[in-house]
């Protein structure tokens, strides 16, 4: 797994990315690189948290998982983290969402990759 993190003015984590790998190469690397790098530290405390996050998420929330779908939950971790301080506009954010998302049928849920 990659993760990508930005970094707001007080050094908390702004905006988080994360993507499932086989194998890390540069061209993946490249594409999560930030143009702005904060202090290791930084990057290393704020890294260590949103794991710790995701981890309390997936093992509270969903009490395990199957790998095959580790993509989706982290995308789901990622909608909710990346929209924490939208509160005001979760009902139009989600009803907009809602119309404008393809239908997953039954067979997509259920077919193994």
């Amino acid at each position: 797994m990659i993760v990508a993190i930005s970094s707001e003015e007080n050094s908390q984590p702004g905006i988080v990315k994360m993507e499932v790998v086989e194998n890390l190469d540069r061209e993946t690397v490249d594409k999560f690189a930030s143009r702005h790098v904060s202090p290791a530290s930084k990057i290393k405390s704020n890294g260590l948290k949103i794991y710790s996050n995701v981890k309390a998420f997936i093992i509270s929330t969903f009490h395990g998982l199957d790998c095959r779908y580790l993509q989706v939950y982290l995308d789901e971790f990622c909608y909710r983290f990346n929209h924490r301080f939208w509160e005001a506009e979760l009902f139009n954010r989600l009803l907009s969402t809602c119309v404008s998302a393809r239908p997953v049928t039954l067979a997509e849920l259920t077919t193994q990759p």
